[in-house]
């Protein structure tokens, strides 16, 4: 448990701290230098905000809230497999979250139950090539950002996205199938460039007041 805000990670050379299939609790404590690794089993944000950087492989349980400054990288990971992130309660991220990969292998982030509030940023980086997907009810919220920069993001039928804020797409596209988008309010918007758009296949689609370009 990284508890409270005296308490500091630092790593540096080769060295890191991984939490295997156990538990982690991200407090209000800091991380600095390499990013802690959590590799199987869960991890619970419970802290009022910090600065520190979690890299996710394999299949972990996330719960919680994420502040500003607090950043948690999906890993598909060489020798490892997918990393896939499932919430299976509310879920807010006011930090970042980015899909990556260093191996082609997948990067997931699964709210199986309850909503995901979006109120800073989803990346969805091409690093190393694999799947990108993002499922479950997604609010987007007014200051929340889902940008994809260059590889294809994916998402099932039990997708259900209200926009109000900001979806960026750039040559990889965001394609929903049997689910739902919502471009809600005028803060909304969604643009995208390159070859790519987002698409809502077999679903339904809400063109609200929010914009696009």
């Amino acid at each position: 448990n990284n508890h409270a805000a005296t308490g500091s990670v630092s790593s540096s050379g080769s060295g890191q701290l991984l939490v295997l299939n156990g538990s982690f609790t991200q407090g209000s404590g800091t991380s600095s230098g390499n990013d802690m690794l959590v590799r199987g089993g869960s991890l619970s944000y419970t802290g009022t905000g910090s600065s520190d950087h979690i890299t996710l492989e394999s299949a972990v349980s996330v719960s919680g809230t994420m502040h500003s400054g607090e950043q948690l990288t999906v890993l598909g990971a060489g020798g490892i497999g997918t990393g896939a992130a499932t919430a299976a309660a509310n879920f807010t991220n006011n930090g970042v979250i980015d899909l990556s990969s260093n191996s082609g292998d997948a990067a997931t982030f699964t709210q199986s139950a309850g909503t995901l509030t979006n109120n800073g940023t989803i990346g969805v980086l091409s690093a190393s090539g694999g799947g990108r997907s993002l499922n479950g009810v997604v609010s987007n919220s007014s200051t929340g950002t889902i940008s994809e920069s260059g590889i294809a993001l994916s998402s099932d039928s039990s997708t259900q996205v209200t926009n109000d804020g900001s979806v960026s797409l750039t040559n990889g596209g965001w394609t929903i199938t049997s689910g739902s988008f919502n471009n809600d309010a005028a803060t909304g918007s969604v643009s995208s460039s390159g070859s790519r758009q987002l698409l809502v296949l077999n679903g339904s689609f809400t063109q609200g007041s929010g914009t696009s370009s």
